[in-house]
């Protein structure tokens, strides 16, 4: 079941200027605690992307997302034709590998193993090399390419240090890419290298009441009072604006009984 969204319509609206043809602030900062509705969010959000944009959702928890899967999947989802550039230099750095019966897959195994060698310098090297060969397939998109990064706090140190750096310095200047980042800790957007062609916006909870009576009606329940503003706006008082803890008050509430056919 979808859940709908309570308010955030300011943050709705910055997701949609992202997607514009003619957009110039091409990065999106969401940052809230934890039980903001972030999750809720990124879903509402996500539903909006038009057909005409690829798009990949990363969740920076996962202990596998490094760099090699951001890379990976990035060229996966849009297709390794998408990506000469890219290609030559993976197959440059490992020339003795060989590819899979399974050749999507000999190719995804080949940049986790063009980026985990031995030696720091080389790691870094490699990095920066691949990087400088993803953009340059981006800058050649057929259309925009949007990268939806959430719980940008808990994504290794060696990710986190490459989007707050080159990927987000490159991606200021890059018109074909799209970059949304969210979680309770947000890249610092003071910066000269891309802050320029940032929006921030901050999640705070809902915590007036007019804005969940809806969700209440669509999900089918009733709220148990004579006045469910007044019932709503308590609610929302004890739980901070929390949304997701006012969604489990909202489940408890009854059902709302179906209308009888005539």
């Amino acid at each position: 079941m979808t859940i709908p969204l309570a308010n955030y319509q300011e943050q709705i609206e910055a997701f949609l200027a992202l997607l514009r043809p003619d957009c110039e602030r091409r990065i999106l900062l969401f940052q809230g605690e934890g039980g903001t509705g972030k999750t809720t969010l990124f879903r509402a959000c996500q539903e909006k992307i038009p057909q005409d944009v690829y798009h990949v959702p990363i969740q920076l928890r996962q202990s596998g997302v490094g760099m090699a899967e951001i890379f990976s999947r990035s060229v996966s989802l849009t297709g390794w034709d998408r990506w000469p550039n890219f290609t030559e230099r993976v197959l440059g750095m490992t020339p003795n590998i060989e590819i899979e019966d399974n050749q999507l897959r000999g190719l995804n195994n080949r940049i986790n193993v063009a980026l985990h060698v031995e030696s720091p310098a080389d790691r870094k090297q490699r990095r920066v090399d691949l990087t400088e060969a993803w953009f340059t397939d981006t800058y050649a998109l057929p259309q925009p390419l949007l990268m939806m990064m959430d719980v940008y706090e808990q994504a290794p140190i060696e990710v986190a240090d490459w989007i707050d750096g080159p990927f987000l310095a490159r991606a200021a200047y890059c018109e074909r890419l799209r970059v949304v980042v969210a979680g309770r800790k947000v890249p610092d957007e003071n910066t000269i290298e891309w802050g320029h062609c940032c929006t921030r916006q901050n999640l705070y909870g809902v915590r007036e009441a007019r804005y969940w009576l809806p969700v209440v009606t669509a999900l089918g329940k009733v709220v148990p009072a004579k006045n469910p503003l007044d019932f709503m706006a308590g609610a929302c008082n004890i739980c901070q604006g929390r949304p997701d803890e006012i969604m489990k008050w909202i489940m408890e509430f009854p059902s709302r009984e179906p209308e009888a056919v005539l």
